[in-house]
Protein backbone atom coordinates (compact mmCIF):
# COMPACT_ATOMS: atom_id res chain seq x y z
CA UNK A 1 0.00 0.00 0.00
CA UNK A 2 1.50 3.36 -0.78
CA UNK A 3 2.33 5.57 2.21
CA UNK A 4 1.48 9.02 2.36
CA UNK A 5 4.55 11.50 3.17
CA UNK A 6 5.35 13.17 6.24
CA UNK A 7 3.69 16.53 6.06
CA UNK A 8 4.07 19.18 8.81
CA UNK A 9 1.09 19.92 10.64
CA UNK A 10 -0.63 23.45 9.14
CA UNK A 11 0.11 26.36 11.19
CA UNK A 12 -2.55 29.62 11.02
CA UNK A 13 -0.74 32.51 10.01
CA UNK A 14 -3.59 34.90 11.13
CA UNK A 15 -6.16 34.31 14.13
CA UNK A 16 -8.76 36.30 12.45
CA UNK A 17 -10.85 33.71 12.95
CA UNK A 18 -13.92 32.66 15.79
CA UNK A 19 -12.92 30.59 18.55
CA UNK A 20 -14.54 27.11 18.13
CA UNK A 21 -16.79 26.38 21.26
CA UNK A 22 -15.38 24.25 23.42
CA UNK A 23 -16.91 20.53 23.69
CA UNK A 24 -18.85 21.43 27.03
CA UNK A 25 -20.55 23.35 24.91
CA UNK A 26 -21.83 21.82 21.97
CA UNK A 27 -25.49 20.70 21.74
CA UNK A 28 -25.76 17.37 22.53
CA UNK A 29 -28.76 15.08 21.73
CA UNK A 30 -29.78 11.43 21.25
CA UNK A 31 -32.35 12.49 18.80
CA UNK A 32 -30.62 11.82 15.62
CA UNK A 33 -33.69 13.81 13.55
CA UNK A 34 -32.82 16.30 15.42
CA UNK A 35 -31.86 18.96 11.90
CA UNK A 36 -28.82 20.46 11.79
CA UNK A 37 -29.47 22.99 10.20
CA UNK A 38 -32.05 23.94 12.94
CA UNK A 39 -30.11 25.28 15.30
CA UNK A 40 -26.80 27.38 15.41
CA UNK A 41 -25.00 25.13 17.68
CA UNK A 42 -22.99 22.10 17.12
CA UNK A 43 -24.56 18.50 17.35
CA UNK A 44 -22.96 15.53 18.87
CA UNK A 45 -24.70 12.52 18.49
CA UNK A 46 -22.55 9.13 20.55
CA UNK A 47 -21.78 6.38 18.49
CA UNK A 48 -24.11 4.45 21.25
CA UNK A 49 -26.86 6.69 19.94
CA UNK A 50 -26.80 6.30 16.73
CA UNK A 51 -30.14 4.69 15.39
CA UNK A 52 -30.04 0.99 14.03
CA UNK A 53 -32.07 1.35 10.79
CA UNK A 54 -34.10 -1.84 9.40
CA UNK A 55 -32.94 -3.66 7.07
CA UNK A 56 -34.10 -6.95 4.82
CA UNK A 57 -34.11 -10.19 6.35
CA UNK A 58 -30.57 -11.98 6.87
CA UNK A 59 -29.21 -8.51 5.26
CA UNK A 60 -24.97 -9.09 5.48
CA UNK A 61 -25.11 -5.33 7.17
CA UNK A 62 -26.40 -3.03 9.28
CA UNK A 63 -27.27 0.39 9.00
CA UNK A 64 -25.87 3.01 11.72
CA UNK A 65 -27.97 6.75 11.51
CA UNK A 66 -25.93 9.20 13.08
CA UNK A 67 -28.62 12.37 11.73
CA UNK A 68 -30.97 12.37 8.97
CA UNK A 69 -32.30 16.36 7.92
CA UNK A 70 -33.94 15.56 5.36
CA UNK A 71 -31.10 17.08 2.72
CA UNK A 72 -28.21 14.98 4.56
CA UNK A 73 -28.21 11.67 5.93
CA UNK A 74 -25.21 10.54 8.02
CA UNK A 75 -24.33 7.09 8.97
CA UNK A 76 -21.87 4.30 10.29
CA UNK A 77 -22.55 1.20 7.47
CA UNK A 78 -20.80 -2.26 8.32
CA UNK A 79 -20.75 -5.49 6.09
CA UNK A 80 -19.74 -8.63 6.46
CA UNK A 81 -16.73 -10.73 4.78
CA UNK A 82 -18.09 -12.54 1.46
CA UNK A 83 -21.05 -10.77 1.73
CA UNK A 84 -23.09 -8.51 -0.96
CA UNK A 85 -25.59 -6.05 -0.31
CA UNK A 86 -28.56 -6.78 -2.30
CA UNK A 87 -29.16 -4.19 -5.66
CA UNK A 88 -30.75 -0.57 -4.78
CA UNK A 89 -29.98 2.91 -5.65
CA UNK A 90 -30.38 6.32 -3.54
CA UNK A 91 -32.84 8.11 -5.58
CA UNK A 92 -32.10 11.43 -5.62
CA UNK A 93 -28.97 11.38 -3.32
CA UNK A 94 -25.16 11.26 -4.29
CA UNK A 95 -23.70 9.01 -1.51
CA UNK A 96 -20.17 10.14 -0.24
CA UNK A 97 -18.29 7.15 1.01
CA UNK A 98 -15.47 6.85 3.08
CA UNK A 99 -14.30 2.94 3.87
CA UNK A 100 -12.86 3.27 7.56
CA UNK A 101 -11.64 -0.84 7.17
CA UNK A 102 -11.94 -3.73 4.84
CA UNK A 103 -12.02 -3.82 1.39
CA UNK A 104 -14.62 -4.67 -1.81
CA UNK A 105 -16.05 -3.77 -4.92
CA UNK A 106 -18.83 -1.53 -6.31
CA UNK A 107 -20.68 -3.80 -8.72
CA UNK A 108 -22.81 -1.29 -10.49
CA UNK A 109 -23.66 -1.33 -14.93
CA UNK A 110 -26.00 -3.62 -16.99
CA UNK A 111 -25.98 -6.37 -15.47
CA UNK A 112 -23.45 -5.40 -12.82
CA UNK A 113 -20.61 -5.93 -15.57
CA UNK A 114 -18.60 -2.72 -14.47
CA UNK A 115 -16.93 -2.35 -11.21
CA UNK A 116 -14.63 0.10 -9.07
CA UNK A 117 -12.45 -1.33 -6.79
CA UNK A 118 -12.59 -0.19 -3.24
CA UNK A 119 -8.30 -0.38 -2.88
CA UNK A 120 -8.53 -0.82 0.60
CA UNK A 121 -9.13 0.93 4.19
CA UNK A 122 -8.81 4.82 3.79
CA UNK A 123 -10.65 4.97 0.09
CA UNK A 124 -13.43 7.35 -1.06
CA UNK A 125 -15.83 6.99 -3.34
CA UNK A 126 -18.96 9.00 -4.61
CA UNK A 127 -22.06 6.75 -5.98
CA UNK A 128 -23.74 9.06 -7.87
CA UNK A 129 -27.45 9.45 -7.61
CA UNK A 130 -29.56 7.31 -9.24
CA UNK A 131 -27.21 4.62 -10.11
CA UNK A 132 -28.03 0.96 -9.42
CA UNK A 133 -25.73 -0.68 -7.58
CA UNK A 134 -24.17 -3.26 -4.86
CA UNK A 135 -21.47 -3.55 -2.77
CA UNK A 136 -19.05 -6.39 -2.31
CA UNK A 137 -16.98 -6.87 0.89
CA UNK A 138 -14.47 -8.86 -0.44
CA UNK A 139 -12.09 -9.11 2.44
CA UNK A 140 -12.18 -11.42 5.07
CA UNK A 141 -12.84 -8.65 8.06
CA UNK A 142 -15.90 -7.14 8.33
CA UNK A 143 -16.04 -3.36 6.27
CA UNK A 144 -16.79 -0.58 8.00
CA UNK A 145 -17.91 2.78 5.68
CA UNK A 146 -18.20 6.62 6.99
CA UNK A 147 -21.16 7.47 4.41
CA UNK A 148 -22.86 11.15 3.61
CA UNK A 149 -25.83 11.61 1.50
CA UNK A 150 -27.09 14.75 0.00
CA UNK A 151 -30.03 15.07 -1.78
CA UNK A 152 -33.78 14.84 -0.88
CA UNK A 153 -36.80 11.61 -0.84
CA UNK A 154 -36.35 8.63 0.46
CA UNK A 155 -32.46 7.93 0.15
CA UNK A 156 -32.63 3.84 -0.38
CA UNK A 157 -34.75 2.14 -3.31
CA UNK A 158 -34.27 -1.50 -3.89
CA UNK A 159 -33.34 -2.81 -7.76
CA UNK A 160 -32.34 -4.83 -10.26
CA UNK A 161 -28.82 -4.51 -12.01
Amino acid sequence: MPQWPELEPHRPTTTNFPPFPDAMNMQKTTDPALSASATTAPIHVPVADFTVLPGPPNAPFVRRQAFDDGHVWMGVVTTEPGSASPWHHHGEYDTYVYLLAGEGTVEFGEGGTERKTFIADGSVAKVPKGLVHREVNTGSVQNKFLIFRVGEGEPVFPAEP
